[in-house]
C-alpha cells in the first residue's frame, strides 16, 4: 500500500466505524438518553465526537507507517472531517425546511471564512480533557487527603440542548459541546474556590485583581487581608473555621450561616 493511500484509509474506516456508533447513540431510547446526558454520561457521549476520531487514526497501522507527519496530520483531519460529516448527514436527515441555523445566519453576516476560522475552537479540545482528567483524578484525592467539599459531577456537567427543537447538524455539535466545556469549567471553578478558601485564604495584594476574580470567587471578599500578614490568615482560620482541621471544617456554602453566629 502507498504513503499517500494509508492517511485515506486511516480516515475512512475511522469514519465509517463512529458514523456507525452515531446510529446506535440515535436509536438510543430517549428515557436512556436522559439518564446518560448527565455526569461522566456526558464525558462518555463527548468521547465520541471529540476524542474517538482521533484516537481510532491513531491506532490504525498505516498511520504508525506514514511517519511523524501522518502522526500530525492525520487523527486531527479525520476528527475535523469526522464532525464536519455527520453535521452534513444529521442536517439532511433531521434538518427540516425554514428552521432557523445559527449556522446560516454565521455564514451569512460574516462570511464562509470566518465561519471556518470558528472551527479552531475545537483547538481547546485537549485543554479542556486535561482540565476533566484532573478534575476527575486530582480533586477526589483532595477530597480524602483534606476533606475539601464533594462534589457532584451531574450537578455541573449535564446535557439538555439536544432536547431544542430544530436544533441540528453544526449548531447541535457546537451547542453540546459549550454545554460540556462550560459545565465542566464551572465545576473546576468550584472546585479551585474550595482549595484557595480552606487552603490559601489571602487577597491578592492589587485590589484591581481581586475586583476582577470576585465574580468568580466571591470569598475573596473575605479572605484575609495582605497587609496583615499571616496573623490576618491565621484569624480567618479562628472566625470562619474554629481552627479545626481540614477534614472536620464546614462546607464553604453554609460558611455564612456558621460566621453569623461570631
Amino acid at each position: 500500500m502507498t504513503s499517500t493511500a494509508a492517511p485515506a484509509l486511516a480516515a475512512g474506516a475511522t469514519i465509517t466505524l463512529l458514523l456507525a456508533l452515531n446510529i446506535v447513540l440515535a436509536l438510543t431510547p430517549k428515557s436512556l438518553k436522559d439518564r446518560l446526558f448527565v455526569g461522566f454520561g456526558v464525558d462518555a457521549v463527548l468521547a465520541i465526537f471529540t476524542l474517538g476520531p482521533f484516537a481510532l487514526a491513531l491506532s490504525l497501522p498505516q498511520t504508525r507507517a506514514g511517519g511523524w507527519l501522518a502522526w500530525l496530520i492525520v487523527p486531527g483531519a479525520t476528527a475535523l472531517g469526522y464532525l464536519l460529516l455527520w453535521c452534513v448527514l444529521d442536517e439532511l436527515i433531521r434538518g427540516k425546511h425554514g428552521v432557523f441555523s445559527i449556522r446560516k445566519r454565521w455564514i451569512r453576516s460574516d462570511g464562509w471564512l470566518r465561519y471556518a476560522l470558528g472551527w479552531s475552537i475545537l483547538l481547546a479540545v485537549p485543554v479542556f480533557w486535561t482540565v476533566r482528567i484532573a478534575e476527575i483524578i486530582v480533586y477526589p484525592a483532595l477530597n480524602i487527603a483534606w476533606g475539601l467539599p464533594k462534589l457532584r459531577t451531574r450537578d455541573y456537567i449535564a446535557l439538555s440542548r439536544h432536547k431544542t427543537q430544530g436544533l441540528v447538524g453544526a449548531d447541535y455539535i457546537f451547542c453540546l459541546y459549550c454545554e460540556w466545556m462550560t459545565g465542566l469549567w464551572s465545576l473546576g471553578t468550584e472546585m479551585l474556590r474550595n482549595l484557595e478558601s480552606m487552603w490559601c485564604p489571602l487577597r491578592f495584594g492589587r485590589a484591581d485583581q481581586c475586583d476582577r476574580c470576585t465574580a468568580v470567587f466571591p470569598d475573596i471578599a473575605e479572605w484575609a487581608d495582605p497587609a496583615e500578614g499571616m496573623a490576618g490568615v491565621e484569624r480567618f482560620f479562628d472566625l470562619y473555621y474554629e481552627g479545626r482541621p481540614m477534614g472536620e471544617r464546614t462546607h464553604l456554602g453554609a460558611r455564612g450561616e456558621d460566621s453569623s453566629s461570631h
